[in-house]
Order: C-alpha cells, then structure tokens, then sequence
C-alpha cells in the first residue's frame, strides 16, 4: 500500500499530532547534526549571537526533559547537558520550531560572511603560467 493510497495526510492530521511529527523530526535532525555533521554545528555556533532565555520551550517539544524542576528550570544546566542541548539551536530552522510553541528564541544568526571574488581570474593565472613554460 503505498502513501497515496491511504487517507492519511498531513492535512488529515491533528496540530497535536503534526506539532509531534515536527518536534519529533526535529529532535532526530539535531542529533544527527551533532553527532554527525560535526563541522556544520561548529559554523553554526561561531554564527549564533545572543543567549539563552530559558524558557524551557526546547526542553519540552516532543516530551518535557526529565532534568527541568516545577520552576522549567534546568537542574544540570552549569554541570553536565547532553551536547544536543548545549548546542539548542544549531540553526534557524531550531528558532522556527521554537516559535511554532509560541516562543521567542533569545538566540539569532549572523548571516555567513560572503566570500568576495578572487582579485585575478583563474583563468588569467593559469595563462600566465602557461605563457612561462620554455618551450
């Protein structure tokens, strides 16, 4: 049976159940990004201003962190977090997500900085050379 064949589809979903698959994916996206795309989370962070305002919204997207106390504070905060929640957010995809719980993300990104255009062409240097070859 394939997709198309069933009833299902993310306008038959509830908001309930769609936040879910959202959070859900999320969560996995993050784990793998920092486990996996080591490099990409490093470019990120060196991008990200700003801190945190723990509001405890991240901590609780797909299930409330066992680790927040009655107050939605971190109890492991200053001591010892798993590194998807040191690095929350690694981009502004994690802000959206935030803001879809009704959030404000104390954290933002710097746009990359845009490599200018080499001063000499490629093109030109490798003529150049060619041209000093003895013949």
């Amino acid at each position: 049976m394939s997709f198309d064949q069933t009833n299902l589809t993310w306008s038959t979903l509830s908001q309930k159940e769609s936040r879910f698959v959202i959070h859900f994916a999320g969560k996995f996206r993050r784990f793998y990004l920092v486990y996996f795309r080591k490099a990409y989370v490093e470019r990120q962070m060196a991008l990200r201003k700003g801190e945190c305002h723990q509001c405890a919204r991240c901590c609780s997207f797909v299930f409330h962190c066992p680790m927040l106390t009655q107050e939605r504070l971190c109890r492991t905060y200053d001591r010892f977090r798993l590194e998807m929640c040191k690095r929350f957010p690694i981009d502004q995809k994690d802000i959206d997500e935030v803001a879809r719980c009704g959030g404000t993300c104390g954290y933002r990104f710097e746009k990359p900085p845009l490599l200018s255009p080499p001063s000499h062409s490629f093109q030109a240097d490798f003529s150049k050379r060619i041209q000093a070859f003895p013949d």
